[in-house]
């Protein structure tokens, strides 16, 4: 870990600066992996995480292996779509030497492979055994497992934000914008990247992925992982980041602006620049 980073991190749970030993201002204790990742994440858990306490769930869970070979994998179609997402962070090997790289929910690293320098690289996700395969390909990089509706950093000491294939899967959306918004500088700048459920993505689902683990796991209800997994649509992530950020949208593959002919939307996103566009961002007006 870059041990510049201390002096943007804070606890989520009393939002005071943490001490090199993990500690906040109001005296919580954080831990720390063998391996390094930062654990720093609230012990209480939020009404909606119910549904990754059901049982299909953790059978879900429990084939991680194989969702990451057929997801990820080099040589399944599946693991080719996500390589066209993987390609977006080299957006960020234009940027200026300077600032953190965010990336929300960012599994395995999978994606690091088109990104030149991972100096200020810091991963997020609530995966830990994803995190420790990140730890292991990339010993070098920051992973801290944490919740993204709580943000471990300073407001205003993000830079970059970049995060593909993970928006879809946030029960509480406007409030990771929100943490997004309040971590990033007024010129930072995100890249956000995700498939488009409600419309092409469905198709695809439906043709491969649902034939894919029907036949090697009969007792898995993939309908159900679905509507757990994916509980956002293209539309409203869309929405909903256009709420608090300047948004411009490029539709992959095809460039033709509907998401019933593309599998992914890349929206790149900045603080509104006009001040009669900016209104006070508060948990009380979500």
């Amino acid at each position: 870990m870059d041990e510049s980073i201390q002096d943007i991190l804070q606890s989520p749970t009393d939002g005071t600066p943490l001490s090199k030993g993990l500690i906040s201002g109001g005296g919580i204790k954080y831990q720390r992996t063998p391996s390094g990742i930062l654990l720093l994440v609230e012990n209480t858990k939020r009404p909606m995480d119910i549904v990754y306490d059901h049982d299909m769930f953790v059978r879900w869970q429990s084939i991680l292996k194989e969702r990451l070979r057929y997801y990820t994998g080099e040589k399944t179609l599946a693991g080719r779509m996500a390589d066209i997402t993987y390609k977006s962070i080299h957006y960020l090997n234009k940027r200026p030497k300077d600032g953190y790289i965010l990336d929300i929910g960012c599994g395995d690293g999978s994606q690091l492979k088109y990104l030149a320098d991972r100096s200020n690289y810091i991963g997020i996700d609530r995966d830990l055994e994803r995190l420790e395969i990140l730890k292991k390909r990339y010993p070098e990089v920051t992973a801290i497992y944490c919740d993204a509706t709580k943000l471990p950093f300073k407001s205003g000491s993000i830079k970059y934000i970049f995060s593909t294939n993970a928006f879809e899967h946030f029960w509480y959306l406007k409030e990771v914008i929100l943490e997004c918004y309040r971590c990033t500088y007024e010129s930072g700048e995100m890249v956000i990247v995700f498939p488009t459920e409600g419309g092409l993505w469905n198709l695809g689902r439906r043709l491969f992925s649902k034939r894919h683990f029907r036949r090697k796991y009969p007792s898995i209800d993939f309908e159900l992982i679905s509507h757990i997994e994916h509980c956002n649509n293209a539309t409203q992530i869309v929405r909903t980041l256009q709420t608090f950020f300047d948004t411009r949208i490029r539709y992959l593959p095809t460039g033709i602006p509907t998401v019933f002919l593309n599998a992914f939307l890349e929206v790149k996103c900045r603080h509104y620049r006009s001040k009669e566009r900016r209104f006070h961002l508060s948990t009380d007006n979500l």
